[in-house]
């Protein structure tokens, strides 16, 4: 009978300096807090303007919705790229 040589299976890794991967981290999460607090602050303005009525400060509330999901889109965006980063440094 046959013995099976079991061998350990080969990994790739690559290191980075562990500042590299802080400063990264670090630059994702400030685009994080910033796109949040534009969309929260543009959300407020919609919603004041919205709320006051007439026709030109409604037009002017939808511009202001649009900069809240342009806004929403950066901290989706940054946080992909963290977690693809995080986990492309880590293979």
């Amino acid at each position: 009978m046959k013995s099976l040589i079991l061998h350990a299976p080969m990994v790739l890794a690559a290191g980075l300096p562990s500042q590299l991967t802080t400063t990264i981290t670090n630059f994702m999460t400030a685009g994080q807090a910033l796109g949040g607090l534009l969309a929260g602050i543009f959300l407020l303005i919609a919603a004041v303007q919205f709320m006051s009525g007439g026709r030109n400060a409604v037009e002017m509330s939808k511009t202001r919705i649009v900069c809240v999901i342009v806004g929403m889109v950066l901290v989706a965006g940054c946080s992909i790229l963290k977690t693809f980063i995080g986990d492309l440094i880590g293979f």
